[in-house]
């Protein structure tokens, strides 16, 4: 009885490359997913903010950063310790608003919903308000938790593929 040992080479040239096309792609394509879940916690809101995406990849990680600089998304999404004064922007303006417009956002909800409009019209005018403050609605924590594993799992399957691609599979 004989032992013979051979080399099996692969029928295709290993490609580093590949595996850094398939992480661009695929972080990529995971950014947008999470940029388009952050515009649907604003897209019933009047003054939309702009979110934007970036991807950085080295050779130990791949970051990807949603990101807006506006500070009324932050005070929705972190929230706000009330009560404070809200005051007209103009020194001796009126603040002018409707009582009949309700909540657009909800915790941890990744959605924006349009007011209800079937109560009737209330609009106050006064100089101030003490505003109770805004419950957080946590979106980051949110898409984060969605996103991570979906980003996880994409990555397996897309190195997966680029090592069959390079004729390495098993």
């Amino acid at each position: 009885m004989g032992i013979e040992i051979k080399a099996i080479l692969p029928k295709k040239e290993f490609r580093k490359g590949a595996f850094m096309e398939r992480a661009t792609h695929d972080a990529w394509a995971t950014a947008q997913g999470i940029q388009e879940d952050f515009e649907k916690t604003v897209k019933s809101w009047d003054n939309e903010p702009v979110f934007v995406k970036k991807v950085k990849i080295t050779n130990s990680a791949v970051v990807i950063t949603v990101s807006t600089d506006s500070q009324i998304y932050r005070w929705v999404t972190k929230g706000t310790k009330g009560p404070y004064p809200i005051r007209p922007k103009k020194p001796g303006g009126t603040l002018a608003f409707n009582t009949a417009l309700g909540v657009k956002t909800k915790p941890r909800v990744i959605n924006s919903f349009i007011s209800n409009f079937e109560r009737p019209a209330a609009m106050v005018f006064t100089k101030q308000v003490m505003h109770p403050g805004i419950k957080p609605r946590k979106f980051e924590e949110e898409i984060t938790k969605r996103w991570k594993i979906k980003f996880v799992e994409k990555m397996k399957t897309g190195l997966k593929v680029a090592v069959k691609d390079c004729g390495h599979a098993v």
